[in-house]
């Protein structure tokens, strides 16, 4: 029997989530986001238990772990709160839940926690793939068994490919194999090796595809045969044959009369084609236009009105231009898209055998050699007939997120549910839930319309079976506010490239809600400058947008929680746990908004991945495994005497390093014996030592754990966690040789994941992939205002899987147009679906930012703006005249009276209180140094090199040298930089800027830099000292209690000098 309810408008959602959870049927249920399907799922899962089904014949398949983890401890505490409550209680859950309080029901539901726990082990809550490899641990051979095999990491997954790709590539030269030999050549000719290498990631990036796109092919001609028949194309003549021939023909299409004519008579067309007959590539211009299309008129119109036959010949050449240059295109496209192919292929299979030398598997070999299993091998049979026996159910969670092979595990593990003959003489069911408008994941290969596609084959596999089957949907959120749930319908329930027959969302919570647009941050204006300035590439004016970005956030975020504001809809004042910051990708903005809510002291969760390579705590510890390898490295040695394993004071490591004419090493032996001993002791150590057990012997032994901590505070704990976990990983795999010096190398790639432990008082961020599932009070879409462009691989797929390769746009035949059009549609849908993740993320307050760019149009900003209505507030810019810097309890406010005429007061700058001469060569000098003071320790060290490069030796040496020195000023999180401050002052309006204010425990300290020589005490007293004191009074007025401690910082000789002492 089948039976589908669409709409929520004559049943409560509560009635519709029984007849979802009703075991005695197969249930599709598609559930907008925060409609409940999580709970549906477990009470489905509860009333098959109280049916008396075996817990291990409940296979329940989530798409990731914590999800499996996350369905368990529900259940558990369900179970485990039957076996506790009261007896009314209980009556009461049960009625509601199946409709049914009878005693031998509550009987039962007494017993579930302490069977559930002792089944606990048979249990089949998990991801698909743990499903698999529980079967091929199970059914596999003894010689294909699993139990070796562990999955491969990121970064061995990466150097296998390089191995691979290497390996081919250079088979140019040494391989016999003509196919191979011939398409590396071609490949080449093309592309350079950086090119050709992003191509084949881009191929092998979705690589069961790519599998599935070569099993269509039984050998490699036949591969060629279907990629030049779907290019409409053929391999019998090559490229310069068809070019050659379409020269003959030209010849005799056009005479020489007909060109004398046109030459005569002063058509430009006739000495284009005499002076190009011998290339057809410049020949085709005289025709058709760049693009490849025909111009719409050859000759002027009084010579077609003149000579009609002329014009239809001409006319007629123009045809059969066209024609070749298509049939070029095409052979060309066809030529290249087989030679990648065909390197691809054998790419993937050396990168295979690597795979199973080192017994890893990724993720998708599981089901591929599941399915292999179950349908191909000998025992096939016997596998599917233990595996009905086992699995009576089965509930599929997020099920719009499957790939096709995945839908096609599920369905042959489910062959027998909807059989006639033979099948049990009891209803076995089949329970799908998930949502099209959420399918985000098609870079693991997931398609919403296998989604679709699942429901309609088990839908015609159950009615076949006269076995009921229903179809359900649920669209009263109860996470999300009536007036942002309206708004994300009036933004995307029109949009047919969003989905057709959009369901509005039932609003449960028809209280107050809010939606704001943060104000787009501009981009930087070009100015005329003087002097030696940064140079502004377009990466630099990004960062420094996504700076302000970062601010702006953070600064709205501590004006609500210092400001005990309420949250909509609440009675209480905002905390930081209610916070959600999301972001489309992981870029810089993630650590510029992490350091900012460090800086006002707000608790956040590092989601996501960071950097490790660019922290300093890190390259610390990096700094003595690299000492390790290499004694000689001076600059590594350097930095590993500064770090918290040595910490020598600067003016030691001066002595160390000041007119040696040894290495740093040898010259350690002479200055400072005792650390030389050190450091020679762990030298040795390490030959008997792992990494991991040298490590720990210098944190915890030695310890210096604790230094680093001062140091670096608390954070420091994670960090030296992750460092730790990373070296487990790297001791863990098993191709490193040289340990230590093979560790620095694997270290470059390696990504460290944050935030996996659950904190319930700090604000989040993350992205939007990773949010999925979530929810927050406030929600802040941070970057909204970039649009998702097309790959940059140029590579595309088609409806029917087949593979496309656009070398040049203007080589792009038909075919290709199409295959590009089909990929830009499925993007612009997926982005969509994102779009409708992070708006469904918030349940009271929601907010909109980002930064100008040339890609805003289209994007998410764009589409909110242009549906903007009275349910949104464009948020305002601080008031003018009004300027906010705040640092938790201690921070920094000059308000101006907007009253003030400045044109009737005297506006003054602190300056020196008479002229010195200066040698304009210093100047300039001193501005250079004076800019990277401020901006080096805000750019990755990894860049340091490339901006000074230009520069001085001198300078360069004053600008390292003085930012090691005192990495508690450049570095500190509790300080500004570069801080305008405008105020009264007798009288005076001043208008000035600190170069760094520092908020320390119990004071505030304010440092001048300076560029030149040190003079002596009173020429600082004269020069200097009229500008720090406007500094200190004007502060001074806002921290009357606060102790303001001045310093002058000398670059030339890295010296701090206090003031007022």
């Amino acid at each position: 029997m089948f039976e589908r309810i669409v709409s929520e408008v004559t049943l409560s959602p509560e009635e519709i989530q029984a007849l979802a959870s009703d075991p005695a049927c197969s249930v599709y249920l598609s559930a907008s986001a925060g409609t409940g399907k999580t709970k549906v799922l477990t009470d489905r899962y509860l009333r098959l238990l109280l049916d008396d089904t075996e817990a291990k014949k409940i296979l329940c398949l989530t798409f990731t772990n914590a999800a499996a983890a996350e369905m368990r401890q529900r259940i558990m505490q369900k179970l485990q709160n039957w076996s506790l409550c009261s007896q009314e209680e209980l009556e009461n859950e049960l009625l509601k839940l199946q409709g049914n309080k009878s005693p031998n029901l509550i009987q039962k539901a007494r017993k579930l926690h302490k069977y559930f726990s002792e089944e606990i082990d048979s249990i089949k809550i998990q991801t698909i793939h743990s499903f698999c490899l529980d079967i091929l641990k199970k059914y596999s051979t003894c010689e294909n068994s699993f139990y070796s095999y562990e999955i491969i990491e990121d970064h061995s997954k990466k150097k296998f490919l390089k191995l691979a790709f290497e390996q081919v590539f250079n088979t140019n030269t040494t391989s016999s194999d003509h196919n191979l030999k011939s398409s590396v050549g071609q490949l080449i000719s093309f592309y350079d090796y950086d090119r050709l290498e992003e191509l084949v990631q881009a191929i092998l990036a979705p690589r069961i595809k790519f599998l599935r796109y070569l099993s269509k092919f039984n050998d490699e001609e036949h591969l060629k045969q279907g990629i030049y028949h779907k290019h409409e194309a053929s391999p019998e003549l090559s490229g310069q044959e068809i070019l050659a021939k379409a020269m003959e023909l030209g010849d005799q299409m056009i005479s020489d009369k007909i060109l004398n004519l046109l030459s005569e008579e002063g058509e430009q067309i006739g000495n284009a084609i005499l002076q190009n007959k011998d290339s057809f590539i410049r020949y085709k211009r005289c025709f058709l236009k760049a693009d490849g299309e025909r111009f719409a008129r050859l000759v002027k119109a009084s010579f077609a009105k003149k000579y009609p036959d002329v014009v239809e010949i001409l006319t007629r050449e123009q045809e059969r231009v066209y024609d070749v240059d298509q049939t070029y295109k095409k052979y060309i496209s066809a030529e290249l898209c087989f030679s990648l192919t065909l390197f691809c292929k054998r790419i993937l299979e050396i990168y295979e055998a690597l795979k199973a030398e080192e017994q890893l598997f990724e993720y998708d070999d599981l089901i591929i050699k599941t399915l292999d299993l179950l349908q191909n091998s000998e025992s096939s049979y016997w596998i599917l007939y233990k595996l009905d026996m086992a699995i009576d159910h089965i509930l599929v969670d997020e099920a719009q997120d499957l790939s096709e092979i995945q839908w096609e595990l599920i369905k042959s593990v489910s062959e027998e549910f909807f059989a006639g003959e033979g099948a049990k003489d009891y209803d076995r069911t089949v329970f799908i839930v998930g949502d099209f408008k959420q399918s985000i994941y098609s870079f693991q290969g997931a398609d919403p319309k296998e989604f679709e596609a699942a429901r309609a084959y088990f839908e015609e596999r159950a009615t076949n079976a006269l076995k009921v089957w229903k179809e359900l949907n649920l669209s009263t959120s109860f996470r999300t506010t009536a007036p942002i749930l309206g708004f994300i319908d009036s933004l995307l329930g029109d949009n047919h490239a969003f989905i057709h027959n959009y369901t509005k969302h039932i609003p449960f919570r028809n209280g107050s809600g809010y939606i704001g647009m943060l104000p787009l941050i501009e981009k930087p204006k070009n100015k005329e400058s003087e002097g030696w300035h940064l140079p502004e590439y377009e990466d630099d004016i990004k960062h420094n947008q996504k700076k302000l970005l970062a601010k702006q956030i953070v600064t709205k975020i501590d004006e609500w929680i210092t400001s005990k504001r309420k949250l909509y809809g609440h009675l209480r004042a905002i905390e930081p746990k209610d916070i959600m910051i999301l972001v489309r990708k992981r870029s810089e903005l993630i650590d510029y908004l992490i350091a900012e809510l460090k800086k006002h002291k707000i608790p956040v969760v590092e989601h996501g991945q960071s950097n490790l390579q660019e922290n300093l705590l890190i390259m610390d510890l990096l700094s003595l495994i690299k000492f390790i390898n290499l004694q000689s490295d001076d600059y590594n040695l350097a930095c590993l005497l500064k770090s918290p394993i040595i910490a020598l004071y600067e003016t030691q490591l001066f002595e160390i390093c000041h007119a040696r004419e040894t290495s740093i090493w040898e010259s350690l032996e002479l200055k400072n014996p005792d650390v030389f001993k050190y450091l020679e002791n762990l030298k040795n150590s390490s030959h008997a030592l792992s990494i991991l057990e040298l490590i720990n012997k210098v944190l915890y032994i030695d310890e210096k754990y604790q230094i680093f901590i001062e140091r670096y505070g608390d954070g420091a704990k994670d960090l030296i966690n992750i460092f730790i976990e990373a070296i487990i990983k790297f001791e863990t795999s098993s191709f490193s040789l040289c340990a230590y010096q093979e560790f620095v190398e694997w270290f470059k790639d390696y990504k460290a994941k944050f935030g996996s432990l659950v904190h319930n008082d700090k604000l989040r961020i993350m992205t939007v992939h990773g949010s999925k599932g979530l929810q927050a009070p406030i929600v802040i879409i941070a970057d909204s205002a970039s649009s998702e462009q097309s790959p940059v691989e140029n590579v595309y797929w088609d409806k029917n899987e087949d593979l496309y390769l656009s070398c040049y746009s203007e080589f792009d035949c038909e075919v290709i147009k199409l295959a590009k059009e089909f990929c830009n549609s499925n993007q612009e849908r997926e982005n969509l679906r994102l779009l409708y993740v992070a708006l469904t993320r918030a349940e009271d307050e929601l907010y909109i930012g980002g930064w100008e760019n040339n890609r805003i149009k289209g994007s998410w900003y764009d589409l909110i703006s242009k549906k903007h209505d009275n349910n949104i507030e464009v948020i305002p810019n601080y008031a003018e005249g009004e300027a906010e810097i705040k640092n938790k309890d201690k921070y920094i406010e000059v308000k101006l009276d907007k009253s003030i005429n400045l044109e009737k007061k005297k506006i003054i700058r602190p300056s020196l209180t008479k002229k010195v001469s200066v040698n304009p060569a210093f100047m300039e000098r001193g501005k250079v140094i004076h800019k990277l003071l401020h901006e080096l320790p805000q750019i990755p060290q990894a860049r340091w090199n490339n901006i000074l490069e230009p520069l001085d030796e001198s300078i360069k040496q004053d600008l390292l040298l003085t930012i090691k020195a005192f990495p508690d000023i450049f570095f500190s999180v509790n300080s500004i930089s570069e801080l305008p401050i405008v105020g009264e002052l007798n009288g005076s309006q001043l208008n000035a800027q600190i170069d760094k204010i520092i908020f320390k425990e119990d004071f505030i300290q304010i440092i001048d830099f300076k560029t030149d020589t040190r003079p002596n005490l009173n020429k600082v007293k004269n020069n200097y000292i009229i500008q720090l004191k406007f500094y200190k009074q004007l502060l001074q007025k806002k921290y009357r209690q606060t102790p303001i401690k001045i310093y002058l910082l000398f670059s030339s000789n890295q010296e701090l000098i206090e003031i007022f002492n």
